[in-house]
């Protein structure tokens, strides 16, 4: 049998099988208790019976007697239609007397042996004239520590038996046709339900690469369905996003490359025009020396970026901090003696992180080669310490800081706010220094004020 595809069709039919086996359950555990309350009431109704015959027994001449005349009562008749009938016996097993519609009934020794020790006893049997099923009761008469005589009840059981059928009956009814309805409300039940979630397959069916700027934009629903299509929307959101910061990144990078090599191109064709001399040869080489000096740097930072990308990480090791930081900033004296700047360092002793140091070394120079590069006079200052289980790096500068407007896009690739901040750099290193970061499991913040500085601050965790 093939499984049912849709989710609408196995939803249907799971909940009509569960509907049934818990109907089959019910009706089981009814029937059962059902026909237990019938048979003791069955039996109670024997008891009083028999209870009322011994009551009327009486002894004549040694000879047991019941008082009602079973043959002539006017009772009679109203003990074959409940289908009663009463025997009393010596204690030998011979009648004494009898009446009702059930007399053909025998009784059995193991009953006669039980009454004689004075014990009652139930049993179930078949009248053999009337094929009736009926229950007997044998109870002892005792007199004086003995039994004088034996008293047999018998009751039809086809009440109880007809109750019980017509209540298998039912119950056998009820249940297909009360899974049926459930199926039914389970299909209208997982039609309104999924209904939403075939709106999201159609949905994602017609969304393509060009477009990622329409919405589900489902109505406010506090549910499964509606959590999946407001994460739905999230998703798209980040994906028209990631496509866009993708598409920017393309396109700044062609157009960074294309620059000095436009620059190269212009070179030759101006050195070209005529014959030069050979000082006018030297600064034409100088220059394009310098535009693939700016385009290798450029293509270099690209790869890096492409490999942080692709989750690419060298060996890790334990590095210490502290000898590291103080040997990049003696790296970067020059450039900032350059510049007229102070370069100082404060890091204590025992900094140590997990990670790859040359990786680390490149987020350091980045961040300090752009805090040297955009500080026009006075200190940057690298400061360290340990806290809460992580090390942290502070570069700031006495620079003319960033514009509010443009500290939310510090960290973009190729993002340039100030043009004065452009000149001679690629636009990636804090993007580096952040990819570097988040992949050590740290992460990086910047806070700066126009006219007041910039400080970079670089989060690790410790090494345990």
């Amino acid at each position: 049998m093939r499984r049912p595809r849709t989710l609408r069709a196995r939803l249907t039919l799971g909940i009509a099988a569960l509907v049934l086996i818990a109907i089959a359950a019910f009706g089981l555990v009814v029937y059962y208790v059902t026909a237990q309350r019938l048979s003791r009431s069955l039996d109670d109704s024997l008891r009083t019976n028999a209870a009322q015959a011994i009551a009327g027994t009486s002894s004549e001449n040694g000879r047991l007697k019941l008082a009602l005349d079973l043959e002539t009562d006017a009772t009679t008749g109203d003990m074959h239609a409940l289908g009663l009938s009463v025997r009393l016996l010596n204690p030998d097993g011979t009648v004494v007397q009898q009446s009702g519609p059930y007399a053909s009934v025998g009784t059995q020794p193991a009953e006669l042996d039980a009454a004689r020790e004075g014990a009652s006893t139930f049993a179930t049997r078949t009248d053999p004239t009337a094929g009736t099923r009926v229950k007997v009761l044998t109870k002892p008469l005792v007199e004086d520590g003995r039994t004088v005589g034996i008293l047999q009840v018998t009751l039809s059981r086809e009440p109880m038996l007809s109750t019980l059928r017509q209540l298998r009956l039912t119950l056998l009814v009820m249940a297909p046709v009360t899974a049926v309805l459930a199926a039914l409300l389970g299909y209208l039940l997982a039609r309104r339900v999924l209904a939403p979630l075939e709106r999201i397959t159609r949905f994602a069916g017609a969304i393509s690469v060009d477009d990622l700027s329409s919405r589900l934009d489902l109505s406010p629903r506090e549910d499964e369905v509606g959590l999946l299509a407001s994460t739905f929307d999230d998703m798209l959101d980040r994906l028209d996003d990631s496509f866009h910061r993708e598409r920017r990144f393309v396109a700044d990078a062609s157009h960074e490359l294309r620059t000095p090599l436009a620059a190269v191109q212009a070179i030759l064709t101006v050195t070209r025009e005529r014959r030069r001399s050979a000082e006018e040869y030297e600064r034409a080489l100088d220059d394009i020396g310098a535009e693939a000096e700016r385009l290798r740097t450029l293509v270099e930072a690209l790869l890096e970026l492409a490999r942080a990308d692709a989750g690419e990480v060298g060996e890790w090791e334990r590095v210490d901090l502290s000898i590291l930081l103080p040997d990049v900033c003696a790296s970067l004296e020059v450039l900032a003696h350059e510049r007229g700047l102070k370069l100082t360092s404060g890091v204590p002793d025992h900094l140590v992180v997990n990670g790859d140091a040359d990786a680390l070394v490149r987020l350091f120079v980045n961040v300090l080669e752009n805090a040297i590069k955009y500080t026009d006079e006075g200190v940057v200052a690298l400061t360290a310490s340990a806290e809460d289980g992580c090390v942290r790096a502070a570069i700031a500068d006495t620079g003319p800081g960033i514009a509010d407007d443009d500290l939310p896009h510090v960290f973009e690739r190729f993002y340039r706010g100030d043009p004065s901040r452009a000149a001679g750099g690629t636009g990636l290193g804090l993007s580096i220094a952040r990819q570097i970061a988040t992949a050590h499991g740290g992460h990086i913040e910047l806070t700066s004020e126009s006219g007041s500085g910039t400080t970079v601050t670089v989060t690790l965790p410790a090494a345990i």
